[in-house]
């Protein structure tokens, strides 16, 4: 959502969804096909009634990690008055599920299926877009969330739209038709990729040029997150390994001790039943939700 300047409110109610506001071309809707439940989620809390003068960018990752970035990050650094939400669903939904640059490591698309060559799938880590805008913007509010909290994405919502200047919201949300999981469990997953330290929950404050970062109350093991989800059935234990390794670097980021039993984890002998067992990672639902 964006603010524009110079114009008071009148305190009518409007909302737009603008492809070019503030000069950010390309605002690609990819994603689309995901507007079930979580869209439905975000977009009730993005979309809100809106007194007169807001406008809207909205990008989808397409729009937003990839070719929209040089105009995103050039409407941050002139200091735009608005909010640009970038809703990640972590694939290009409606084009056939296709990887983007925040498709997690070993997660499977169309485009990173996983065989004998490359039994991962996709060998590379997700582009961290919310620490770029924060690092190369420092005067800008840059927050992170999904949507298993939706009180924390209300919030940043809001803070982002009552900054004075350019805002940045990186939102995670599930896309059941590419992460092949219950649509019921939309909440939890969102909730989960936090418990198990594969999505940190911060925000970034310019005025004290800080990072607030979100403790979670439970630390899970990365298969309590993985095993909910069809495109990580793939994964042998060394992947398994690394995403947990990955994990405990995020974990040691926002500042969290980093249990034994985790780091325990990152060997990929502790793993080993997932080669061996025709049915791996049991999923263990309801807990922490």
């Amino acid at each position: 959502m964006a603010v524009e300047a110079g114009k008071p409110s009148t305190g009518s109610v409007k909302t737009e969804l603008r492809e070019n506001a503030v000069g950010l071309p390309g605002m690609l809707m990819q994603g689309i096909a995901t507007i079930g439940p979580s869209f439905a989620i975000l977009a009730s809390f993005v979309f809100i009634v809106s007194f007169a003068g807001l406008v809207t960018p909205w990008a989808f990752l397409f729009g937003g990690v990839l070719l929209g970035l040089q105009a995103l990050s050039g409407a941050l650094e002139r200091g735009h008055r608005f909010l640009f939400v970038c809703y990640d669903n972590e694939c290009y939904a409606n084009t056939g599920i296709q990887t983007s640059p925040t498709t997690p490591y070993a997660g499977m698309t169309t485009f990173t299926p996983y065989g004998k060559a490359i039994p991962e799938g996709k060998k590379l880590p997700p582009k961290n877009l919310a620490r770029m805008m924060a690092e190369g913007h420092p005067h800008c509010y840059v927050a992170t969330t999904t949507v298993g909290y939706p009180v924390d994405l209300i919030n940043k919502t809001r803070k982002g739209l009552n900054h004075v200047g350019a805002a940045f919201l990186h939102c995670y949300t599930p896309c059941q038709k590419g992460w092949v999981y219950q649509t019921s469990m939309t909440v939890e997953i969102g909730r989960r990729v936090v418990e198990a330290g594969l999505f940190p929950v911060w925000e970034y404050d310019p005025a004290e040029r800080k990072y607030h970062y979100f403790h979670p109350p439970v630390q899970r093991p990365v298969t309590d997150y993985l095993a909910m989800q069809g495109r990580f059935g793939h994964m042998l234990p060394e992947h398994v390994a690394r995403t947990q390794a990955g994990a405990n670097r995020n974990w040691e980021l926002i500042g969290m001790d980093v249990p034994q039993a985790l780091r325990d984890l990152e060997d990929p002998a502790r793993h080993q039943r997932l080669a061996d067992e025709e049915y791996s990672m049991p999923v263990n639902r309801g807990i922490g939700a």
